[in-house]
């Protein structure tokens, strides 16, 4: 088969990237309002898409002066060709071997497994194509320099789902597809009912998965959104300083966006605007940006390969937190409908239920013995309520309107084995819930 190859040239990428801009506003670190796309595909796709993509990489071409005349610090930095760039993005180096062991598995010809886990940037929000965000540049890094292998892509993001909604849906979502190589973004997707050590349980539940995985953090950035409405770009707070610190003890790689864009943007090399479509998502250069930062380090790795251990390091110990939470989908468990309609994307942010206004009949899920539910839905794409009872006791999903995309969660804190049922009053819009999260 076919595989998308890699288009990282400095030239073409320079020109098709220093034009894209734009897009709507969506949502915070204290509540994201994100558009969640996340996709699992395989990286062998249609001879047609691997053209549209290719033909859009190289839709100007660079003339003899442009091609003899010196960059520019912007083009320099825009083309991933700026060093300084790197070194000051790259704030962790971590132990690489789990990342080795996946190029070794590769380079022999085996099947890999790459995903990002994370938010709406890591679902590709405000990227022109879903080829165009930084999980698919770095899978596409994969498969060029991996042509023996079969390289598969898992996208994990979904939109307003911070860290402890991360680790309801961490086994579902990503580990059951047995990942080598997983890029974690949750700087920017952070909220204060986030539980301290949440983060760190990603990464020690991850490492410890099936095939010992290798890991990277990044930390995106973010403008203030307040100052940003009025129009003034100023930098917004994120969790990276807690997140390094545990990047550190788990030594695993990080790379620091955040901190070396700001420092490009205040020394004048480049504006917001330049890397970003809004407050928070990048755009395509932005996505381009931060795929260059981490395929340079898996170029290190890479070029020392034989150099580098194959024994990874112990996992720090510590308690492992919501190790038997699940996600419920209609993918994997069983209701009864009524008037809602069953999810069953690829995405992982189109599986679910939904209905729309009028909807009068309860969808009803038999869940298994558990001892904690919550309801993940979108809180501003209707107007009304639905009204979800289990084990004699009912709690109310209140639409949000026409008000940005705002994430709602509803819980049952000692619920028992039994039926879900969600009852729909909605006079307006659509209501949509991204599934069940248990613990047992």
């Amino acid at each position: 088969m076919k595989k998308l190859t890699a288009v990282f040239t400095a030239a073409a990428l320079l020109l098709s990237l220093c034009g894209c801009s734009g897009g709507e506003e969506a949502s915070s670190s204290a509540q994201s309002a994100e558009s969640a796309a996340s996709q699992i595909i395989s990286s062998e796709i249609s001879s047609e898409q691997k053209t549209s993509s290719a033909a859009k990489t190289s839709s100007r071409v660079v003339s003899k002066t442009e091609s003899q005349r010196p960059m520019s610090k912007k083009e320099r930095l825009l083309a991933g060709l700026d060093e300084d760039f790197y070194k000051s993005a790259l704030v962790n180096e971590g132990n690489s071997v789990r990342i080795a062991n996946a190029m070794r598995k590769a380079q022999a010809g085996g099947t890999v497994t790459i995903a990002v886990f994370g938010g709406s940037i890591s679902a590709g929000a405000l990227a022109s194509s879903r080829y165009s965000s930084y999980g698919y540049l770095v899978n596409d890094w994969w498969v060029s320099n991996f042509p023996d292998a079969t390289i598969n892509f898992i996208n994990a993001g979904i939109g307003a789902t911070a860290v402890e909604m991360a680790c309801y849906r961490q086994y579902d979502d990503l580990l059951s597809y047995n990942p080598d190589f997983v890029i974690v973004d949750f700087a920017v997707n952070s909220w204060e009912s986030d539980p301290p050590d949440g983060y760190e349980n990603i990464l020690r539940r991850t490492l410890a998965s099936k095939n010992a995985p290798g890991v990277m953090c990044i930390f995106f950035p973010t403008t203030n959104r307040e100052q940003y409405s009025k129009g003034r770009i100023t930098k917004g707070s994120t969790d990276a300083g807690a997140q390094l610190n545990a990047a550190k003890k788990f030594n695993v790689p990080a790379i620091h966006y955040d901190k070396a864009i700001w420092e490009k943007i205040n020394l004048k090399v480049i504006t917001w605007p330049e890397i970003a479509g809004d407050y928070i998502h990048p755009n395509d250069s932005g996505h381009f940006l931060a795929a260059s930062l981490i395929t340079k380090y898996l170029e290190g790795v890479k070029s020392n390969l034989s150099k580098i251990s194959k024994t990874p390091p112990a996992i720090p110990s510590g308690n492992t937190l919501y190790s038997t939470a699940r996600r419920y989908t209609p993918v994997n468990i069983s209701s009864t409908l009524g008037d809602f309609i069953a999810m069953e994307g690829e995405n992982a942010s189109d599986r679910g239920w939904t209905c729309e206004a009028g909807a009068k009949q309860p969808l009803k899920i038999n869940l298994p013995a558990v001892k904690k539910v919550r309801i993940f839905y979108n809180a501003s794409g209707f107007e009304g309520s639905v009204s979800f009872s289990m084990g004699g006791k009912t709690i109310t999903a209140q639409g949000g309107g026409a008000s940005p995309t705002i994430s709602g969660t509803l819980q049952f804190d000692s619920a028992q084995s039994g039926t879900l049922t969600a009852t729909p009053n909605v006079t307006s819009g659509t209501f949509t819930m991204y599934g069940v999260f248990t613990e047992s």
